[in-house]
């Protein structure tokens, strides 16, 4: 923003006129801003009327002037605040592909992609695999791996979650993952109607 310390009684051109050819010279972004300097106070309200920043009435002290140019600084902030430095996005972790089960006295590695369903018992879980035959049995809860596992597994039953990629086939109250037929109880069925329908 360019600043101009005007006065208003000049020889050839009055103050006043010449504020009105800058106001209508380019966008407000480029016109420069005025702030009036005389001895006449009767001015003071057609300055306002050219949007004068501040109108000093002579003789001014210093601190005046320094109040009107600081006053000019405030403005032209307002008008350009200044460009916040851009933040370093965080860098994504990796989504992690595997959960891991305690199984007797060990922490046993299970990737996503090879659970076939978990069947809760009490505080015990059964994890059924496709790469084993023998299903694990996971010293943790069907509900505490409910909440640990991503939203490709689904509970559709109260002792049943299942991996959605992996169902082969869905009947009336049921769905097939490979051999194992496993049923779906009224509370989990409108979940996973509406999973379903987005397959119709």
């Amino acid at each position: 923003m360019d600043l101009l310390f005007l006065d208003i009684q000049m020889p050839d051109l009055n103050g006043l006129e010449l504020a009105r050819v800058l106001d209508r010279g380019p966008g407000p972004g480029h016109r420069p801003r005025v702030i009036f300097t005389t001895a006449f106070n009767h001015y003071a309200l057609e300055g306002y009327k050219v949007d004068a920043l501040d109108y000093l009435l002579k003789p001014f002290s210093y601190d005046e002037f320094l109040r009107a140019a600081q006053k000019a600084q405030r403005y032209a902030e307002l008008q350009h605040p200044p460009a916040l430095p851009l933040a370093t996005p965080p860098t994504p972790e990796p989504a992690e592909d595997f959960l891991y089960l305690k199984v007797e006295y060990q922490l046993v590695r299970v990737p996503y992609d090879d659970i076939l369903y978990i069947e809760g018992l009490k505080d015990y879980s059964k994890v059924y695999r496709r790469s084993k035959p023998r299903p694990l049995l996971s010293l943790q809860s069907l509900k505490a791996l409910e909440e640990r596992l991503p939203r490709q597994f689904m509970r559709i039953h109260r002792s049943y979650i299942v991996a959605l990629h992996q169902i082969t086939a869905v009947g009336r109250g049921l769905v097939q993952i490979g051999a194992a037929t496993i049923p779906i109880s009224e509370g989990y069925r409108e979940a996973f109607d509406q999973y379903m329908r987005r397959w119709k």
